[in-house]
């Protein structure tokens, strides 16, 4: 994986989970909170991955 496709997910994700769960696209609101969450879960697994992925073993902190 690229280092940037992470970065990418994160940003698609935030931008379109808030957008549906705000705007309410869908007439059930709990269609909107699935949708929405899911896109936010996935901006959740990016930010997980590229603190596991970029980080050394010995360093205190993230490397992004």
């Amino acid at each position: 994986m690229k280092r940037r496709t992470p970065y990418i997910l994160t940003g698609i994700g935030l931008l379109i989970g808030l957008v549906i769960i705000l705007s309410e696209p869908f007439s059930e609101p709990r269609v909107n909170y699935f949708v929405g969450g899911t896109f936010l879960s996935l901006a959740g697994g990016s930010i997980t991955y590229m603190i596991v992925e970029f980080s050394g073993p010995d360093e205190r902190r993230p490397d992004f």
